[in-house]
């Protein structure tokens, strides 16, 4: 990762980009934040700006910029123009991020983005960089201060030089992406949420009475190879309050625990010869923000937010490699008709085993002859809605 300091006092932004990985025969999915570390500067001479939030205009002004920079990337790349995607998650987590001076994804309420994407409506796949920052000073005449376009500007430059959040933007697979800004002096606060759209749900997942059910169309290319999909089901504790102490020190996150793999039913007097799926995943581990105290205290300097991330990065360069056993649940219902699928399965004794939380159903399709997620849509029970 990058991090740059040009002065002995500096500023820390950190970026942030969700990476999803598939391990062995698309089993699992961790999604690692890759922290950069940039500066702004101290200014000899400084111009007093006014504290002045931008307004809707400047915002999708902003918004188009910002997008043009992402398109003329990709054409270089000779890849697919994205377009807008209307969905809010992006700009409620620049806002909520500026309220609290934070940082990364992991939002203030506990929820990580594919949690705010499907609460916003979204049915899609996403995958989020961020360009933020965990210290607001109020020192402003200390330093030069930005306009928000010459930020962008060098938040999209680092986001290019960075492998994993160059490989987010250049995703192939991506066709929208919903963009977030807000701006306090010094900085703004940048969200991109790149999604696809490759589905249309008819019945959106739902757990009613211990029965998960769904039905949905493919399409733009998508299809389900074999003639099959792939289903998993992960659990995420519920979403607790989480303090900029505890998100200061935060660098990656992942997509919950996976407990259960679908499979579609057998006909008479057939059987599985297993009711176990193991697998094997890589993946760095994630400082849990609520393995940290809630009173642990929030950087007060420049200095305590680098020392902060910092240590959290230091922990997560490690790959570590583990095999993870859960259940195959035999679904009841599995029609699938073309590009159409429909399915319910009884998962009470999931229910019993894990109890309140996030339960996020991740649907894997083929696009261009490669196995991809199409869609992460999360249940919460008890329900948010």
């Amino acid at each position: 990762m990058i991090r740059g300091e040009v002065m002995p006092k500096y500023l820390s932004i950190a970026r942030s980009i969700g990476l999803m990985i598939a391990a062995i025969a698309l089993s699992s999915l961790v999604a690692c934040v890759q922290t950069e570390e940039s500066t702004l500067s101290l200014s000899p001479t400084p111009e007093p700006k006014p504290l002045l939030a931008l307004t809707q205009s400047e915002a999708d002004t902003l918004r188009q910029y910002a997008l043009n920079f992402i398109n003329q990337a990709r054409a270089e790349a000779d890849l697919n123009e994205l377009v807008l995607d209307d969905n809010p998650a992006a700009q409620s987590h620049a806002e909520q991020s500026l309220a609290h001076c934070i940082r990364g994804h992991w939002g203030s309420d506990g929820m990580k983005p594919y949690m705010r994407y499907t609460l916003a409506g979204g049915e899609q796949y996403s995958s989020e960089n961020v360009f933020a920052i965990d210290f607001c000073p109020d020192d402003l005449d200390r330093y030069t201060l930005e306009t928000p376009r010459e930020q962008i500007d060098f938040a999209m430059d680092r986001f290019l030089k960075s492998p994993g959040h160059r490989q987010n933007m250049l995703n192939p697979h991506h066709r929208k992406v919903g963009i977030g800004l807000t701006y306090r002096p010094p900085t703004i606060w940048f969200v991109q949420l790149f999604v696809g759209d490759y589905i249309e749900y008819e019945s959106k997942p739902i757990i009613d009475s211990g029965i998960l059910s769904l039905s949905a169309q493919l399409k733009n290319g998508a299809h389900f190879p074999d003639g099959s999909p792939t289903l998993t089901i992960y659990h995420d504790p519920p979403p607790e309050p989480l303090t900029q102490g505890q998100l200061s020190r935060t660098y990656c996150y992942g997509n919950g625990k996976p407990i259960a793999r679908l499979r579609p039913p057998l006909e008479p007097r057939s059987s599985y010869t297993t009711d176990e799926i193991t697998i094997e995943i890589s993946s760095k581990q994630c400082p849990n923000p609520y393995d940290i105290p809630s009173d642990a205290p929030p950087p007060k300097s420049s200095d305590e937010a680098h020392s902060n991330w910092q240590q959290a990065r230091d922990s997560s360069q490690t790959d570590i490699s583990r095999q993870l056993t859960f259940p195959w649940i035999t679904a009841g219902e599995w029609v699938i008709d073309g590009d159409d699928f429909t399915m319910t399965a009884e998962i009470a004794r999931l229910l019993d085993a894990y109890g309140d939380g996030v339960y996020t159903v991740v649907l894997w399709a083929e696009i261009n002859g490669e196995q991809v997620p199409v869609s992460e849509y999360s249940i919460f029970i008890p329900s948010l809605r």
